[in-house]
């Protein structure tokens, strides 16, 4: 119906100012600010993008030896939505940040050893709309949201020749969120999706790198993902992915 359309036009705009700063040859911080912004049709119901979104950044690279090298980075955003027509009358506030850090230890001349550690998290505040058997839409404000994702991963990189890179991978996230509805608007309470949220995903894969000539080359990837609903096993399941690619450069 129309009043879930989306907004078949917006105007954005976006603004970014960023510096790097050396502090020796080995350390250096590069980060940046920015701000974009939207203008929303009038009586516009979607949600699906902020009219201004507030956002910083900041990475910290440090290679003390030719054998090792560490990446931090971390990053904040605010996003805000104000004008949202009936039945989503009210604001959106979406607060979202993250951190990375990542450690590169070189084996020899030819292998590499990567862990890496991420931490997002993302906080809410917006309306949900309901309709009942009759057509009737009913709207509860100021629902809170929140889920976090803590992801570990671990990846070794062999170069068995000029022409011949291996890559193999593994890792595991744990996702965690949940919503808070005051259960307002009769009929909404015990909806499955308005509840805790918990799992466990599991990765891997493996990569093949082949460089026939200096124009040349082709990949073969394998990728495995396991999730784990620990609120819900209807929702287990597991994926499989294999491709392969062939490149030419000119």
């Amino acid at each position: 119906p129309a009043y879930w359309s989306l907004d078949q036009r917006v105007d954005k705009g976006t603004a970014r100012l960023g510096a790097t700063y050396r502090f020796t040859n080995r350390l250096y911080h590069r980060g940046d600010v920015s701000r974009q912004t939207a203008e929303a049709p009038p009586a516009s119901v979607d949600n699906t993008y902020p009219e201004t979104s507030d956002a910083a950044r900041g990475t910290l690279s440090w290679t003390p030896s030719a054998r090792f090298s560490m990446l931090l980075s971390g990053g904040f955003s605010r996003e805000e939505r104000e004008s949202l027509a009936a039945p989503l009358a009210g604001s959106k506030t979406t607060d979202r940040g993250r951190v990375l850090g990542a450690f590169t230890f070189l084996l020899g001349k030819k292998t590499s050893i990567t862990p890496s550690f991420a931490y997002f998290q993302n906080a809410t505040t917006s309306a949900i709309a309901y309709r009942d058997d009759t057509g009737a839409i009913a709207a509860e404000t100021d629902i809170p949201y929140t889920d976090t994702a803590q992801v570990g991963n671990l990846t070794l990189t062999h170069a068995a020749s000029d022409a011949l890179t291996l890559t193999a991978e593994a890792g595991q996230a744990w996702l965690r969120g949940n919503y808070r509805s005051a259960a307002v608007v009769p009929g909404s309470a015990g909806i499955q999706n308005l509840r805790d949220l918990k799992s466990v995903e599991t990765i891997a894969g493996a990569d093949v790198q082949l460089q026939f000539t200096k124009r040349l080359g082709s990949q073969f990837r394998y990728r495995f993902r396991k999730i784990d609903d620990i609120l819900d096993d209807a929702q287990d399941g597991t994926t499989q992915l294999a491709f392969a690619s062939l490149t030419f450069k000119w």
